[in-house]
């Protein structure tokens, strides 16, 4: 994914809920999110829903 600036990527599950997926193989075991560049400023990655304090 490449994002101007100003762009973001609204918050959205990472797994499947429907009938087609499902039956498709079903969800993922594990997502991995890597990081190809060196900024220091924005490029954050929020887990809205998650219990885990920083």
């Amino acid at each position: 994914m490449f994002f101007e600036r100003g762009q973001k990527c609204e918050p959205h599950p990472d797994f499947f809920d429907d009938k087609f997926n499902q039956e498709r193989g079903g969800n993922r075991m594990a997502t991995v999110i890597m990081y190809l560049s060196n900024i220091t400023r924005g490029g954050e990655t929020v887990f809205p829903l998650s219990e885990v304090s920083s």
